[in-house]
């Protein structure tokens, strides 16, 4: 029924799939980290992401919870760090989000 496809896009019912945020984070030198520490809010619903991973060259990924739009996002290595907002609808969702490290 394409009807009913429709009006389930319209109402909002039907969800598309979010893709994962992929994120290299380097160094103030441009160096990959090794160890990559998260800490943020997504937007609405206020749900926390904590969280330190290792990383394969700078690169992690962070996973979308159901419903979140955007996150407001600490990224550091211990050292140094910089604040960044990731949408969950990106221009390009494919592509690998650079996190230069202050």
């Amino acid at each position: 029924m394409p009807w009913f496809n429709w009006l389930r896009g319209v109402l909002g019912l039907q969800r598309e799939p979010v893709l994962p945020a992929l994120l290299r984070v380097r160094t103030p030198s441009g160096k990959p980290v090794e160890q990559v520490r998260l800490s943020g809010t997504f937007a609405p619903g206020g749900q926390r992401l904590s969280k330190t991973l290792v990383t394969a060259g700078g690169l992690c990924m962070v996973e979308w919870p159901t419903n979140a739009k955007m996150l407001q996002v600490r990224v550091g290595d211990g050292d140094h760090f910089t604040e960044i907002e990731v949408a969950s609808r990106r221009a390009d969702p494919d592509r690998v989000i650079e996190v230069q490290l202050d």
